[in-house]
């Protein structure tokens, strides 16, 4: 089945919608308290929360508790829990949030594919980069941050851009396609050759220890 079409009102005259698909076991207490500032310095900004706790009574009630500890107003947030057409969510979201440490993975590959921006902070581990490396991949080196505060800025500064945010909401599509993110040919090679040197140089061993 084809991906739902992109499709986003243009960003000027309205609230900004802020957003996260990501499985919300990644969503600690630090980025839920970036994320209030991040509202709290976009005043008619929103929060789309969207995961399979909020689809189970006690989930979606400790997650509620903890988005209010964490300083969020509950009428600037809307939370849904998993269904099947969950893509065409993304189109009610001008701008994704990545969680951190641990960032999203096919979330990310999905909002971009949505024409969704995704701001990511890029740590110091591979896992903690996951994030970073694809919007390097596709030339969306600008949602990028290395700290925090980076990070806020970078939401808020994005947000208060209509021009910016239309244009990204029309390109990312293509972007992401034309992207080595999804040249599987390429990807498909490279882990193959990748396979070989390491297969060479465990024979290469092997063959010493024989010999």
């Amino acid at each position: 089945r084809p991906p739902p079409p992109t499709g986003h009102a243009p960003a000027a005259g309205r609230p900004i919608v802020f957003g996260s698909l990501n499985n919300f076991t990644k969503v600690n207490d630090t980025v839920l308290r970036v994320w209030a500032k991040i509202l709290h310095r976009v005043p008619t900004s929103r929060l789309l929360l969207k995961a399979e706790i909020f689809s189970v009574a006690d989930g979606a009630a400790e997650a509620w508790r903890r988005i209010a500890a964490a300083g969020i107003p509950a009428e600037r947030v809307e939370t849904e829990g998993a269904s099947a057409d969950y893509l065409t969510a993304y189109r009610r979201i001008d701008i994704a949030l990545d969680t951190f440490p641990y960032p999203g993975g096919g979330t990310t590959c999905e909002a971009l594919y949505m024409g969704v921006p995704v701001v990511t902070l890029a740590g110091e581990t591979l896992g903690s980069r996951f994030g970073a490396s694809l919007l390097q991949n596709i030339g969306a080196q600008a949602l990028i941050a290395r700290t925090t505060e980076e990070y806020i800025e970078r939401a808020v500064l994005l947000a208060q851009d209509a021009r910016t945010l239309d244009a990204l909401h029309a390109g990312l599509r293509n972007m992401t396609a034309a992207s080595p993110v999804m040249d599987t040919t390429a990807y498909g090679a490279a882990v193959g050759t990748a396979y070989e040197t390491v297969w060479a140089a465990y024979a290469s061993r092997t063959d010493m220890r024989e010999g």
